[in-house]
């Protein structure tokens, strides 16, 4: 059966609220980025000898994260957090309760301001992701910094950005953009909670696969102006559908131009390279996609594809497919696939 965006379940993970600090303050010494924690005096023998009363350990003030970019000492309870990249650090943040102060935003790539289902980041300040103002960022007076390492406005500003407050960059994974959760729960001390929702989010794989049967062969496609993309197995869908028990088709190995790259490019006269059984079209937000899409869907060679003779055309939302709205990105991939296979 056809999906389309507008059946999409609109069902939302609602971020839990960000704890109370019942840890010690970080505090930041002004200038030069350098920081430093209060120290804390146990009370302990006097000079006369006699004991003194224990008041209670010492929180540590900072916690040692280990980053691609080497060890990073970052507040133990950040109160003023800022995300500068504009994919999933945001809704994998407020999955696990965290609402930072402000993050960048490409709303030409979302349709709004941030991912539609991020509705709990309305009060979230948005930096253009276009041109970030680093004097903007030093104005919020952020206690930590936090982004994807692959993104271009980070790499390319990081040393600024650590002379404003710690920065961590984290490694990010297409494949497998959950990862991010891991990662972040490291960052904010919540890895418990970070397996958790991981684990939640798999049961929620396995439960489709129970009701579903095996989805088969499935070609993941993005139409574009002058060409068509095709993706293998490496991104969340292909995941996902793995976990259902399909295969990802074809093997794009001998056509692409890069050793292991995970798209290729073909032109829309070599449509009949999309040979699933089923065919997901990743569809985008921005405003001139529909009439990108019309190219596709009204080409003969398409509509002459056997998967959508036999009205097996499955449509999943781009950004959520790369994890920039989460987990509820994640789960809502994950029951659009399983609407359309059933």
């Amino acid at each position: 059966m056809n999906v389309t965006l507008a059946e999409r379940p609109t069902s939302l993970l609602v971020a839990d609220p960000v704890e109370d600090a019942t840890r010690r303050e970080f505090v930041r010494l002004v200038g030069g980025g350098v920081f430093a924690a209060a120290l804390v005096a146990a009370c302990g023998e006097g000079d006369d000898g006699a004991e003194g009363t224990p008041t209670g350990s010492a929180v540590p003030a900072i916690r040692r994260v280990d980053t691609p970019r080497g060890p990073v000492d970052v507040p133990a309870s950040p109160k003023r957090v800022v995300v500068f990249d504009r994919r999933g650090t945001l809704g994998y943040l407020l999955d696990l309760g965290v609402k930072p102060l402000a993050a960048l935003s490409a709303p030409a790539i979302y349709g709004s301001t941030f991912h539609p289902l991020l509705t709990d980041a309305t009060d979230i300040m948005a930096l253009d992701s276009t041109e970030p103002s680093l004097e903007q960022v030093a104005g919020l007076n952020p206690d930590l910094i936090v982004a994807y390492t692959s993104e271009g406005p980070f790499d390319s500003n990081y040393e600024k950005l650590q002379a404003i407050a710690p920065t961590v960059g984290i490694p990010f994974n297409f494949q497998k953009p959950e990862e991010a959760l891991t990662e972040l729960g490291k960052v904010f001390g919540l890895e418990a909670k970070a397996a958790d929702l991981r684990a939640a989010f798999q049961a929620d794989v396995n439960e489709a696969k129970a009701t579903l049967e095996n989805p088969g062969t499935v070609s993941l496609i993005l139409p574009m102006a002058d060409q068509l993309r095709i993706y293998d197995e490496r991104n969340l869908t292909g995941e996902i559908l793995k976990g259902l028990g399909g295969t990802v088709v074809p093997d794009i190995k001998p056509l692409v131009q890069v050793a292991d790259d995970d798209i290729v490019h073909v032109s829309y006269e070599q449509t009949n390279l999309v040979t699933g059984n089923t065919i997901v079209i990743f569809v985008n937000l921005s405003a001139d996609y529909q009439a990108i899409r019309q190219r596709l869907v009204s080409h003969p060679l398409f509509q002459q594809l056997t998967a959508v003779k036999a009205g097996r055309v499955i449509e999943v939302e781009s950004q959520a497919n790369f994890g920039t709205a989460g987990l509820r990105g994640q789960r809502q991939v994950l029951d659009v696939l399983a609407k359309g296979l059933a």
